[in-house]
């Protein structure tokens, strides 16, 4: 999926989120979710094993990464920002996961990899501008890991395409957001917070991203 696309479904999500989270917040979560597409380190997932290369994005490449994330998000213990942040990330990795080209079976080149994400990126804003964003939620006891993995099961056994994909995906993102969103704990985010998730996860060309990322997180939600 395209990162334009990470990018304004997880706006959708941040304004029909919780009214009180900050714009640190938002912005936290919204660059998470496009921060694996500016990394180029995460290309190189899974680069060693396989005899394809730079498929560091393709579900089976990922899926113990978004396990580990999981783990960390249901953890908890950090504030409001370092787990908005964490929790785009996954997102973004789960949006992926229910993308065609992004999964084994898609036998295509390079070229048709980008051209069925550019018919997605069309479908994928058709549907945003038309408001036909279905946000869902699970039961608390439901294991999200094991969720996943259900869902993206069934989702490989349907007819691809864009239609497919956006349902599962769309399904899924709001899933995991609703699961691990938190405003609770902090109503103010601290610099700390920030210098964490910046130092731990964010790579140094990422600056200008972020603080494109801020800006419209606060443009979404309609504060100046």
């Amino acid at each position: 999926m395209r990162t334009a696309d990470h990018m304004n479904l997880s706006r959708y999500i941040m304004d029909h989120m919780d009214a009180g989270a900050s714009k640190l917040q938002k912005a936290a979560f919204i660059f998470g979710s496009i921060e694996p597409d500016i990394n180029m380190l995460t290309y190189f997932r899974g680069s060693i094993r396989d005899e394809e290369k730079l498929r560091g994005h393709n579900y089976e490449n990922v899926m113990k990464y978004m396990e580990k994330l999981t783990k960390k998000l249901e953890k908890g213990g950090m504030g409001t920002v370092r787990q908005s942040f964490l929790l785009g990330k996954l997102v973004h990795y789960v949006a992926d996961s229910f993308t065609y080209p992004h999964n084994s079976i898609f036998s295509g080149n390079l070229r048709e990899h980008c051209q069925y994400e550019t018919e997605l990126h069309d479908y994928v804003n058709q549907m945003i501008s038309s408001d036909n964003v279905n946000l869902d939620s699970i039961d608390d006891g439901i294991d999200i890991v094991e969720y996943l993995e259900e869902i993206h099961y069934r989702y490989v056994s349907e007819a691809l395409g864009c239609e497919n994909d956006y349902r599962h995906i769309t399904h899924a993102i709001s899933v995991v957001t609703e699961r691990f969103w938190q405003t609770e704990s902090v109503s103010v985010p601290s610099m700390r917070d920030v210098a964490i998730a910046c130092k731990e996860h964010m790579p140094v060309t990422a600056n200008a991203s972020m603080a494109a990322a801020g800006k419209i997180g606060m443009e979404s939600t309609g504060v100046a």
